[in-house]
């Protein structure tokens, strides 16, 4: 009876502690009193639990406050630096590698650039990555909890395993033992539109919004989806977007497939329609297309560029097919759409929203909204530590 008493006091000890530190990070600043208030503990509880947390350098004592008739309160609020994160994104052009703080503030970013297509050189990418941090940072490498890697392709969460990417040529790639050959910390993988959905959904257009899908439209499209404020990921893969048929013709696709929509909407199927249209005499400023990528075709667009304007706009009643479906199977709140799409300053959202209202039930299209993404590939970074630190520092609690 003794034994189990005494569990139970540690077990409310950790979950005062755990509430207390969630509310100065969620307030920012607060004072003991407000604390006490906001949790219910007793004034002793509080002192001693915030005590133990700045002599952990958890939280620091910011500023003195405003009295209200007695001795001027000290302001408590969260030590950025206790804690950190590493994230790395991978494409297949190379990896951006951030260290996040506490607040979820990158404080060091270095970029790499190479053409990752095959295992080795992942590998080896992921090992400069993670050498650039001990190097650099060698006397705060105790204080990263986690590291959290960005990945284009079908993932297996539970292994830490790749499955499959096309862009990297990987298959059944273990990312923890790449990152285990270099150090010790646990690690975190994340499809691509995972961790974007997530900054999305933490800090950006998401946060007012519980059932929200992310669309990545880039070198292909790629998709994820937010469920009643979780992150909905399946034990090995899914929600492949860009391998969803919109129409029985098209080019064929490397899944082996026809119609497939990331083949008729993304930078490639953009480059060769308006090469098309070049040959065919329509008004443009480009002479060809080989040269150029997505986001000089948008540009163009914007400028009135008419076989630019039209490739587009061909595109967005594609996408609006391939989203009607997700809207018909999903009935989501919001829609972000991420890539090179989010630098179109006409009303290119209209006409993806025209072509869904044309192909999806009309109940699920009254109320839904569609953004673009508010960070672009800077949500990244911010999804992924968010997730991590939730995981092994900011535990939410119930009490």
């Amino acid at each position: 009876m003794g034994q189990n008493l005494k569990l139970d006091q540690e077990k409310l000890k950790i979950l005062n502690r755990q509430n207390i530190l969630n509310i100065i990070r969620n307030s920012k600043e607060i004072s003991r009193g407000d604390l006490t208030e906001k949790t219910g503990l007793s004034p002793t509880t509080v002192s001693t639990i915030t005590n133990e947390l700045m002599e952990n350098n958890m939280i620091a004592e910011i500023c003195v406050g405003e009295s209200s008739g007695g001795r001027k309160p000290i302001i408590f609020g969260l030590n950025k630096h206790a804690k950190y994160v590493i994230t790395i994104r991978l494409t297949y052009r190379g990896a951006i590698l951030d260290l996040v703080d506490m607040e979820c503030n990158p404080i060091y970013r270095k970029e790499f650039k190479e053409y990752l297509d095959n295992e080795i050189k992942v590998r080896k990418m992921i090992s400069t990555c993670l050498e650039n941090i001990m190097s650099d940072f060698s006397e705060n490498v105790e204080r990263i909890v986690g590291i959290g890697i960005s990945v284009p392709g079908v993932i297996d969460y539970k292994d830490n395993l790749v499955i499959y990417s096309s862009r990297l040529h990987l298959s059944n790639f273990d990312m923890g033992d790449a990152v285990r050959s270099v150090i010790d910390k646990k690690t975190y993988i994340f499809k691509d539109t995972d961790s974007m959905i997530l900054g999305e959904y933490y800090f950006g257009e998401g946060r007012e919004y519980k059932d929200l899908v992310y669309i990545l439209v880039e070198n292909g499209i790629g998709m994820s989806y937010v469920n009643s404020g979780k992150l909905f990921r399946l034990p090995r893969g899914g929600f492949e977007l860009g391998h969803t048929t919109i129409t029985s013709t098209g080019p064929k696709c490397q899944c082996g497939s026809v119609g497939c929509l990331g083949m008729l909407v993304s930078e490639m199927p953009a480059l060769l329609r308006l090469n098309e249209l070049i040959k065919e005499g329509m008004e443009t400023s480009f002479s060809q297309a080989s040269n150029l990528n997505y986001i000089d075709i948008i540009r163009a667009s914007n400028n009135d560029d008419k076989a630019s304007r039209q490739v587009i706009e061909e595109q967005a009643e594609k996408l609006g097919i391939g989203m009607a479906n997700i809207v018909n199977l999903l009935n989501p709140e919001l829609i972000i759409i991420g890539g090179p799409l989010i630098y179109s300053k006409w009303d290119l959202i209209s006409c993806i929203k025209k072509s869904i209202k044309k192909h999806a039930l009309e109940p699920y299209t009254d109320k839904l909204n569609i953004k673009f993404s508010k960070f672009g590939h800077e949500s990244s970074p911010l999804g992924m530590a968010n997730f991590i630190l939730e995981d092994e520092v900011f535990i939410p609690i119930n009490i």
